[in-house]
């Protein structure tokens, strides 16, 4: 199997939001080859496959909002790998924002411990990755090292990710071949460091009213949207999700 498409389903929690607002779930699309790989949410992918399907030259603006519309794409962002490079890209105040980083190195322990998962045996092992403890499921019969999000560096395709203070949680749901390519576009995107990326996303994600209200007349309440990243090596991260 050369190129494969496995589709997780993450759930996270918010600690700062209410009960009712606080855990979000997403399904997010993990295509991989031998070469390269890409994850975004699901809605994105569909909006993805159509667009490929008519022509990314030939999509107006107003067939692309219609397409947003339609699947809730949700997630702006996604994480592209190639060559040992990841790219992160996302929306955020309307600009579209990328920054690279050489692929991050894991360390893994090994476990003796066995279960299966979408009919596939896997092994777990666990690891400290940038501010949590983490324990992962791998498939050793598909030879591909990555999984979810950045995580790399296994015999196997991760099928289960979990962070151990039960705020980040990956369940694969079903995983196939695929022929589809792999593409991201690189269209007026600003390009940033990983820490003015999450400086800036965190911004967004918690004190966006003033960048909202420049298109209303009105003054807006104040709301926090979802914020809990997968990486909490960061000072700052660390005192907002605290």
């Amino acid at each position: 199997m050369s190129q494969i498409k496995c589709v997780y389903q993450h759930i996270a929690i918010d600690p700062y939001l209410n009960n009712e607002q606080r855990t979000e779930r997403t399904m997010e699309v993990l295509l991989l080859n031998d070469t390269c790989s890409l994850i975004r949410s699901y809605g994105w992918y569909q909006i993805d496959s159509v667009i490929n399907q008519k022509g990314r030259n030939r999509v107006k603006y107003s067939e692309a909002f219609q397409l947003s519309a339609k699947y809730k794409p949700g997630k702006t962002g996604g994480i592209y790998r190639a060559s040992n490079i990841v790219k992160e890209f996302g929306t955020m105040f309307g600009t579209h924002y990328y920054y690279t980083e050489h692929e991050p190195q894991i360390n893994w322990q090994q476990h003796d411990s066995y279960k299966t998962i979408c009919g596939h045996k896997c092994k777990k092992a666990s690891t400290n990755y940038r501010g949590r403890h983490w324990e992962a499921w791998y498939a050793v019969d598909f030879p591909f090292k990555y999984g979810p999000y950045k995580f790399n560096g296994l015999p196997g395709l991760i099928l289960e990710l979990y962070s151990l203070d039960g705020e980040h949680r990956y369940e694969a749901q079903y995983v196939v071949s695929s022929s589809e390519h792999i593409l991201v576009d690189i269209i007026r995107e600003v390009l940033t460091n990983r820490e003015t990326y999450f400086k800036t996303l965190m911004n967004y994600k918690t004190n966006s009213t003033e960048y909202f209200e420049q298109f209303t007349s009105s003054t807006m309440q104040y709301r926090r949207m979802f914020f809990n990243p997968i990486e909490k090596d960061f000072d700052f991260i660390q005192k907002d999700t605290k």
